[in-house]
Order: C-alpha cells, then structure tokens, then sequence
C-alpha cells in the first residue's frame, strides 16, 4: 500500500510538473505574438525569457542550484552544435534527395545558395523558423524528458511520453498527422540522449521546419490534413530517413558498439 502511495504521489507531482510547463510555454507563445509587434531585435526578448524560465524550472526541479551564469555558457554550447547539426542535416538532405532523383533537388540547391549569398532577406524566415523548434526542444526535451529520467522513469517510456507532449504542441494537425509528429519526436529525444546536448536535436528540428516551410507549394495559412497514415508516410519521406538514420544510430551507440567495446576487453 506504501508503495502504491508513493507511485501515485510521484506521477502527481510529475504530472504537475508536465502541465506547469507546457501551461507556461503557450503562456509565452502567447506573449511572444506581443514581442512580435517590437522592433525585430527586441522580438527575441520572448524566447530569452522562456529559457531562462524552463531552465530555473529545471534545475529546481532536479533540486539544482540555479546560477545564472549557466544561461549563456549552455545557450552558446547549444546554439554552436545546432548550427553544426544544421550544416550536417541540409547536406544530409542534398544527399538523399540526390540518391532518390527528387524532383525538388534543384529547388532545394537554389534556396539554400540565396540563403548564403543573401542571408539578410531570408533571415526573418529562418529566424521564425528556429524560435519555434528551439523552444519546443527546450520544453520537450531539455525540461520533460530530463525531468522523467530524473524521476527514474524507464528512458524509453520518458522519450515516449515527452514525444506525446510535443505532439500534442501541434494540436492543430489531425490524428495522422500527430502520430506521425510522435515518430519524429522519438527520434528528437534518442538524439538529445546520445549527443547529451539539445543542439543536435535543434539542428534536425530545424532542417525539418526549414523543408517544410520552403517546399514547392507550401501555404503558411492552411493546415496539412492527410486523410490516412499511408499519405502522411509517402508525403514525408524524406524526414521518415532522417528518423531512420537516428534509430540506426542509437541501436549502434546503445547495444552495438557496447558489446563490440566488451569483446575487445575480452581479447
């Protein structure tokens, strides 16, 4: 009976905890249609206070001390390897779409070499592009599934229930699509665990957003409401490889490479 109290105490204060967060990041999704109104460099003042708060939420969650210095010294390490993570997916992107004859090929070299030469006229796009994916890595990854794993939760049921809540974030996509935002979320948080830092994990949330936002016919203005799993499955193949190539490499990481390390020993 004891242990059946504490159980039930634990996943009520984690399931406080999950909904304070989520609550307090629609609050400042909510605020930052405000910021927006700013002049372009005051707009990011949203997203800086959003971090700090799911960061302060964290480490007094994981019973922490908070220093504030901590704010810049993550930001930059996050913020290098999501550039990084960027670099390696859109030539990951190139590659495949090479390798499959991908009509959109073409278009996709000629946008991204306007970006370089002009970076100026799309960086408003990009920008817009990585708050949103930046901020929901933080609260996803960096806060709930930290948090579950903290709690002693199994990691393959915390990727699973952070994943939920991420898909829950896009609650204006119809059921196939939200499943289908659970497959990807599964593999955001594998990278996050592997790499043990949120930039990689940005990186392919980005080149995502960034394939989406910029692909032929895209219309920010209406939803994409596939009518069955198969359609979402053959729309998306592109980013259904890059959730492969995540799997393959955790199997690697996290079973493969182990016990090739222990066969080594062993000789």
């Amino acid at each position: 009976m004891n242990s059946f109290t504490s159980s039930f105490k634990t996943l009520l204060s984690i399931s406080i905890q999950i909904c304070s967060a989520v609550l307090i990041y629609f609050a400042f999704m909510w605020l930052q249609m405000f910021f927006n109104k700013l002049p372009y460099n005051l707009s990011l003042l949203g997203p800086m206070l959003l971090l700090t708060t799911l960061v302060f939420l964290k480490r007094s969650w994981l019973k922490r001390p908070y220093k504030l210095t901590l704010i810049p010294k993550y930001t930059l390490r996050t913020l290098t390897l999501s550039i990084v993570g960027i670099v390696f997916f859109e030539g990951f992107t190139l590659l495949i779409m090479l390798l499959l004859s991908d009509s959109n090929l073409d278009h996709y070299v000629n946008l991204i070499r306007e970006t370089f030469v002009n970076p100026l006229k799309y960086m408003p796009a990009i920008v817009n592009i990585y708050i949103p994916a930046a901020m929901e890595e933080v609260l996803c990854r960096f806060l709930i599934l930290s948090l579950l794993i903290y709690k002693g939760i199994n990691r393959y049921w915390s990727i699973l229930i952070s994943s939920i809540v991420f898909s829950l974030c896009h609650g204006q996509y119809n059921y196939y699509v939200l499943v289908y935002i659970i497959f990807i979320g599964i593999a955001f948080g594998m990278l996050y665990l592997m790499f043990q830092n949120l930039g990689v994990a940005i990186g392919l949330h980005f080149t995502i957003n960034y394939m989406v936002h910029f692909s032929p016919g895209y219309n920010a203005h209406s939803y994409y409401l596939p009518t069955s799993v198969a359609e979402v499955w053959e729309g998306n193949t592109l980013i259904t490889y890059y959730c492969i190539a995540v799997f393959s490499a955790w199997i690697y990481t996290q079973y493969i490479r182990p016990r090739l390390q222990k066969q080594q020993i062993s000789l």
